[in-house]
């Protein structure tokens, strides 16, 4: 029986590092191993934080109907406007997802547009219509934000729970179509030109659910910060450890420049420079995040500043160290 505990015992313990994360185990090797040379104390990385939006009703923005008085007219056949009312208010009309409804509201502005500029309209009917038009078009920024920080799809795409995978490598040319039609039509409705729009929102939501990545890159972006702030802090807190010098035992300093090239400079070097890769090509795209909502604004360029931050100061206690050592970071 004392066997059976022992072994179960074992397997629990190392089950718990099978189970992390690649990048998880990167930053606990790596400073463990400091920890190793420097014969400092074993620190305890900070724990992974989500990158959650705040909750729907925070961020939901009122657009109320606006009822329409004219449904029934035969004039509005006239510049193809009575067929996209009439479906709007059908059953399956009033139950439109956030997508969708931003789709028929877009296209709503452009239909009245569109009819206020027939000849076939009469002036009656034109001065109706200019009333709902400015109703709409003011309701755009908020059928928008409703979408953006209210959608399950949108949340999905901007909440962040796990690590970009490792091997990923760039963004893909569907999900960077996706936040392009939403970002067009985002700065569409800021110059109320929708009219011009051809944008249809409902093409992509698909993708921009099936594949998260904005929430998942700036969750690695925060997390990364965190973890490798902590072990910069640990080097420079116990740096006289590390004793170098002619004449003296450089052996640790030796040992810990092994450290940084096999765990920095092999495995997590790279990986932050891809994240920085992404944040740049999807940062263009995401226009619409950064003002949808003048309360709220999404984290990920602040995430970015203090994720390069982080690694410019890791850097800088390594340049200092080699300088003082008057060693190159290689182990040549």
């Amino acid at each position: 029986m004392r066997w059976v505990v022992t072994v179960l015992g074992t397997v629990f313990i190392s089950g718990c590092w099978w189970n992390q994360h690649p990048v998880d185990t990167s930053f606990s090797t790596y400073t463990s191993r400091i920890s190793n040379v420097q014969q400092s104390p074993d620190i305890t990385l900070p724990g992974n934080a989500l990158v959650a939006l705040p909750e729907k009703r925070q961020l939901m923005l009122e657009a109320p109907d606006i009822p329409f008085g004219f449904l029934d007219s035969y004039e509005l056949r006239k510049c193809d406007l009575f067929n996209l009312i009439a479906e709007k208010n059908s059953i399956l009309g009033k139950v439109q997802d956030a997508f969708r409804n931003l789709d028929y509201q877009t296209q709503l502005v452009a239909g009245l547009s569109r009819c206020l500029a027939s000849s076939e309209i009469s002036e009656e009917m034109k001065a109706e219509l200019k009333v709902v038009l400015d109703a709409k078009q003011r309701q755009l920024p908020a059928h928008f934000n409703n979408l953006v920080f209210v959608s399950q799809e949108m949340r999905t795409q901007l909440n962040g729970s796990s690590w970009i995978a490792t091997d990923m490598s760039s963004l893909s040319a569907e999900l960077k179509q996706g936040l392009q039609a939403v970002s067009k039509t985002h700065q569409a409705i800021s110059r109320s030109q929708v009219e011009s729009s051809d944008t249809v929102l409902t093409d992509y939501q698909e993708v921009i659910e099936k594949q998260p990545l904005v929430g998942s890159l700036s969750y690695s972006m925060q997390n990364a910060s965190s973890k490798l702030s902590a072990i910069t802090q640990q080097l420079e807190q116990y740096d006289a450890a590390i004793v170098c010098g002619v004449g003296r035992n450089d052996t640790k300093f030796k040992t810990l420049r092994n450290v940084f090239q096999l765990y920095y400079v092999e495995q997590l070097q790279p990986y932050f420079a891809k994240l920085d890769r992404l944040y740049f090509q999807v940062s263009s795209q995401l226009d619409f995040v950064r003002n949808a909502n003048a309360d709220y604004t999404y984290p990920i360029d602040p995430l970015h500043t203090e994720f390069r931050q982080a690694i410019a100061d890791h850097v800088n206690y390594w340049k200092t160290l080699f300088k003082r050592c008057g060693a190159s970071p290689t182990r040549n």
